[in-house]
């Protein structure tokens, strides 16, 4: 009977499913029952030891079952100690520009206190613990201005605030031409 139905209880079970966020259920006599769900929507990919998660924008973990699925390729992979708990703050950072942000493939929670994020082009940027919204917004600034994700730069530290280190790719060094087999004569006597 929709009369006796526990709503509270029906409530329960619905929310503990761990894609939905929010559920609200009403009667509406005298048959029908009103189901309102909201969905939780991924940000990124979680990789623990042995598996990949989902992560909503809060950093609850949503799906621990998407290693091979194709859907979420394009969500950053984050990883390192209470990444899913610290992911909140990176989303939000990272929705500062999101041109940029867009171009994240992964970010690894060092330390349990700040981030390093790799671009798609390879470039790791090492952001500090302290004065990381004034850090993003300055690298966003100089790599607009200089190019920064475009030459052949290894990492990017922002870790000391007053400065950013750049280090350079390993460049090959220039081979030596090949060396000539030439026969030396000797000088004798004999001419």
């Amino acid at each position: 009977s929709i009369l006796s139905l526990d709503l509270h209880a029906a409530r329960a079970r619905i929310a503990a499913l761990p894609w939905v966020e929010r559920v609200e259920i009403e009667r509406r006599l005298p048959g029908q029952l009103k189901i309102r769900v909201v969905e939780r929507t991924p940000v990124a990919r979680l990789r623990r030891r042995g598996y990949v998660s989902l992560v909503d924008k809060t950093g609850v973990e949503i799906d621990t079952r998407v290693r091979g699925d194709r859907r979420f390729t394009h969500l950053p992979i984050l990883s390192g100690d209470s990444a899913a708990s610290a992911a909140p703050a990176l989303m939000k950072l990272l929705s500062r520009h999101p041109k940029l942000g867009r171009r994240v493939l992964a970010a690894r929670y060092q330390g349990r206190r700040r981030w390093d994020i790799k671009f798609d082009t390879g470039v790791v940027l090492m952001l500090p613990e302290r004065h990381v919204a004034e850090s993003w917004d300055r690298f966003v600034l100089y790599a607009a201005r200089h190019g920064l994700l475009n030459r052949k730069a290894r990492h990017i530290d922002m870790r000391m605030h007053d400065r950013m280190v750049i280090r350079l790719e390993q460049q090959e060094a220039p081979k030596a031409p090949p060396a000539k087999n030439k026969k030396r004569r000797r000088k004798g006597g004999n001419g």
